[in-house]
């Protein structure tokens, strides 16, 4: 066992698990993140040494780093990323196209946060205005704002909240998002929920996927408008 989220194989394969993120352990300059050992030991506790697990491949077979991904499962059926999230020891990390399951850990994390279990009761986790992020934030948030600006690049399509923090949707991602208007959302208040970062002395957000960024209004059908710099948007 490596953390929350990665299971090492009996032929020493590394197992990213799809759809899950729980906090980073650290090393000998970093302390664990809070939540991090939790994480780690209840996943030790699901698959102790030579315990059977069945694995479900999604749309691709590899991470970046060489890592088997799959959904994991064990013999009675149930899913060991379900497990996690409805515990509160990680959060949904949706990366397109390996989206099968997406529903039941959105419910299972939606669960937790209600109950306030594990992670959801730290301040870190809990719903933030854009408006009142400080410049030092990072890692997972909840942010809620009304899009105050929208640009175009050639690479992305920004939405920036409250004139804080701008939200990335990259163009490759954009077919994940038939059926809501990008367009037409001035004003419009969103819920975005991802890695917060910071580039260019600005806090970004990139979201992959509609489930990570509620309140979207339908697409109404009107034409999109020409790409702009992204100097637009910093």
């Amino acid at each position: 066992m490596i953390d929350g989220d990665t299971a090492i194989l009996d032929g020493g394969e590394h197992v990213r698990l799809i759809g899950i993120d729980t906090p980073e352990l650290g090393d000998r300059n970093r302390p664990p993140q809070p939540g991090a050992e939790t994480a780690r030991d209840f996943l030790k506790n699901l698959l102790p040494p030579a315990a059977e697990v069945l694995l479900h491949f999604d749309a691709e077979r590899r991470d970046r780093h060489g890592r088997i991904l799959a959904h994991l499962f064990l013999p009675d059926r149930s899913n060991i990323q379900q497990r996690i999230l409805a515990a509160g020891l990680g959060t949904p990390l949706t990366v397109p196209p390996n989206v099968d399951f997406l529903d039941c850990y959105r419910a299972a994390a939606t669960a937790a946060m209600a109950s306030a279990a594990g992670l959801w009761r730290l301040p870190q986790y809990l719903p933030v205005v854009a408006g009142a992020l400080e410049d030092s934030a990072r890692g997972y948030r909840i942010v809620r704002g009304a899009v105050s600006r929208r640009a175009e690049s050639r690479s992305s399509l920004w939405l920036e909240l409250d004139g804080r923090i701008a939200l990335r949707v990259e163009r490759s991602d954009l077919t994940w998002f038939h059926g809501f208007d990008l367009r037409n959302v001035a004003g419009a208040a969103l819920e975005a929920r991802g890695m917060i970062y910071r580039r260019n002395g600005q806090l970004r957000m990139r979201v992959r996927h509609p489930a990570d960024l509620l309140g979207l209004p339908p697409d109404t059908g009107t034409a999109v408008a020409a790409p702009q710099s992204e100097e637009a948007i910093r």
